[in-house]
């Protein structure tokens, strides 16, 4: 008993350095670090490939590269390298999906088991219609301590240095191709989704489906998102930010050993019930299918 205790107290410990991480982060003033777009189901790095582009698109992505990372060279070159190998890996394809992860930000939808299965859903579904797919994790933050400082952005509703990167990427996409985009996340990653499809408000080709969005996620989504926050076995209890039902659950779980129903793990130590989604739940899968036929395949640019 008083070794689970200790545990606890520990965990909680655990909770209030991550969090900690984000406050100092966010008053340290520190450089950006240009985001990583990967390969989504193997999860590495997109292959650098300008070959071919026009000069004309070579000069959008430097714009929009020194717009972020002001006269930091290296940092812009390899922005546009970046921009430029995802436009080449991804232009003849009907749909581009962005994966936008919960937590900090550095992981892939693969270390998210039910998430797999939705963004299965989504491809295959996709492909059943006639559609090319293809998907890319957005990795938005890396594993460092001073790196988290930019989530700091998301939770106090700004987002714009998680945005910038991703919205130059998207702008690219719909001026130089046909693609049609689809930004998908759950949790933290969900609140990014919103930030970012809110600016492409004018764009019949954006999309977004988001699932468990964090309580002090206030912007109100638009015709073209979709929001999540209701698995259909349990609500989201850290969507509707019920911490005193999270930590009764955690200590329940911890302490007496109880199962958790559709857990989803903050920062990888608080069990938020609810906070679980997956195609293999009827509800999910047929709102996001409900969606895609009435939104995204019914929907042309005019």
């Amino acid at each position: 008993m008083v070794m689970h205790i200790i545990i606890y107290i520990l965990q909680f410990i655990a909770l209030f350095f991550n969090l900690s991480a984000i406050f100092i982060g966010y008053i340290k003033s520190t450089c950006l670090i240009p985001c990583e777009f990967r390969e989504g189901y193997s999860n590495t790095g997109i292959e650098n490939n300008s070959d071919g582009v026009s000069e004309e698109l070579k000069n959008d992505a430097i714009k929009i590269a020194e717009s972020i990372y002001g006269n930091n060279k290296g940092r812009i070159e390899i922005a546009v390298n970046r921009y430029l190998s995802v436009y080449n890996t991804v232009k003849n394809n009907d749909f581009v999906i962005f994966f936008n992860s919960g937590g900090f930000g550095w992981a892939d939808f693969k270390v998210i088991p039910t998430w797999v299965t939705i963004i299965d859903g989504i491809k295959e579904y996709l492909s059943s219609k006639g559609k090319s797919v293809y998907v890319i994790n957005f990795i938005r933050t890396y594993s460092k301590f001073w790196s988290m400082k930019t989530e700091a952005d998301v939770i106090v509703g700004h987002g714009t240095s998680k945005t910038d990167e991703l919205t130059g990427m998207i702008e690219l996409l719909l001026k130089y191709t046909k693609c049609k985009v689809l930004l998908t996340g759950e949790s933290q990653g969900a609140a990014v989704c919103e930030f970012t499809v809110q600016r492409f408000k004018d764009s019949p080709r954006v999309f977004s489906i988001q699932t468990g969005s964090p309580f002090w996620n206030l912007s109100k989504p638009f015709s073209r998102s979709l929001v999540i926050n209701d698995n259909g076995r349990h609500y989201d209890t850290f969507a509707l930010g019920e911490w005193g039902t999270m930590i009764k659950v955690h200590y329940n779980k911890v302490v007496h050993h109880e199962e958790v129903i559709d857990a989803g793990n903050i920062f990888n130590i608080i069990s938020a019930p609810g906070h679980q989604y997956s195609w293999e739940f009827n509800k999910v899968r047929n709102e996001i299918i409900d969606f895609i036929d009435k939104e995204m395949l019914s929907n042309s640019e005019e």
